[in-house]
């Protein structure tokens, strides 16, 4: 198992806006502080694939900043954004085509799948896991989507409540009329 039966915090790294992460020497901090892994939300896919052609950059970087802080990885890879994709492989909508490949297009999702595996199999380890997410923005709720939720909250022994229970407990709470 990646994670330790008793590690409860992971650290979410994300970019900022000037597209800067923590300092090793701020990982360490926190590796000291008790928390063990890193998880680094969302990687474009369009800084990683650069006409054609894989940058490892990308993941070399990051790999090497967790590792010299002594803690494990998580990386979030794309689900299925890409401009770079030709026209007949990318979603469409009234008005024209999105920066998104189709889920209808076979040839398409085994591209990314191809590249997704060829990521894994070079960074295979103990101390990096890589997952597929989207990021979620819905009306009345931002945030990851609920079986991302279920799956964390599954991880931190909540296994009996489902992340759509909890998000619309959150939603009345809140004075929601539309809980889901």
């Amino acid at each position: 198992m990646f994670l330790d039966d008793n590690e409860y915090i992971l650290y979410m790294d994300c970019e900022q806006e000037d597209r800067s992460l923590v300092t090793v020497d701020e990982l360490r901090q926190l590796r000291q502080a008790g928390i063990r892994t890193a998880y680094r939300h969302y990687i474009r896919f369009d800084d990683f694939w650069v006409k054609g052609v894989p940058n490892w950059r990308v993941f070399d970087e990051y790999i090497e900043r967790v590792d010299k802080a002594g803690m494990k990885s998580i990386q979030q890879l794309w689900q299925s954004e890409t401009g770079m994709a030709p026209a007949a492989w990318r979603a469409k909508k009234a008005g024209g085509i999105v920066n998104a490949l189709s889920p209808w297009s076979q040839e398409a999702q085994e591209w990314n799948r191809d590249i997704i595996r060829m990521v894994i199999r070079r960074y295979a380890g103990d101390n990096v896991l890589f997952v597929t997410g989207q990021h979620q923005v819905t009306k009345g709720y931002s945030g990851i989507q609920p079986h991302t939720l279920t799956i964390m909250l599954w991880r931190i022994g909540r296994k009996n409540m489902t992340a759509n229970r909890i998000i619309k407990r959150q939603r009345v709470q809140n004075g929601s009329r539309n809980p889901m």
